[in-house]
């Protein structure tokens, strides 16, 4: 889209861009409110998934979204990067693994920061939209 030279069609502009923008934004947090996490990681299958309240017990096999307890492998994994910034205790995302992911064998999951607390536990995930 291109704007007029007016002043007037700057100031249109302007506020279609901010409104645009505000409402990515307000989109976003919905998202996020409703449970919808995006996975860019390839340690499971890429995309947008649901993130759902976990039941009265979590079935074998489940995939759940899980924060890490504190510890040196997940500083070490934010540092490099594998874990991105989030609302985790810590600063940290939540990871979409159970715990050991056969989706990928370079995943990050208990091989290396071990076993996670049951309280740990935020939800079981499942994919909406995934690339297998």
């Amino acid at each position: 889209m291109t704007c007029p030279g007016s002043e007037k069609g700057s100031r249109r502009c302007y506020w279609l861009a901010m409104g645009t923008g505000g409402a990515l934004m307000l989109g976003i947090a919905l998202a996020g409110t409703a449970g919808l996490r995006v996975n860019a990681t390839a340690s499971m299958p890429q995309g947008i998934w649901q993130v759902e309240a976990p039941g009265a017990r979590i079935g074998r096999g489940e995939i759940v979204s899980v924060g890490l307890p504190q510890g040196p492998a997940l500083n070490e994994a934010a540092e490099r990067g594998c874990i991105p910034a989030g609302a985790c205790p810590g600063g940290h995302e939540p990871l979409v693994v159970w715990l050991l992911s056969g989706h990928d064998p370079r995943s990050f999951d208990s091989r290396y920061f071990g076993g996670v607390p049951v309280t740990n536990i935020q939800g079981v995930a499942r994919p909406i939209w995934a690339d297998e």
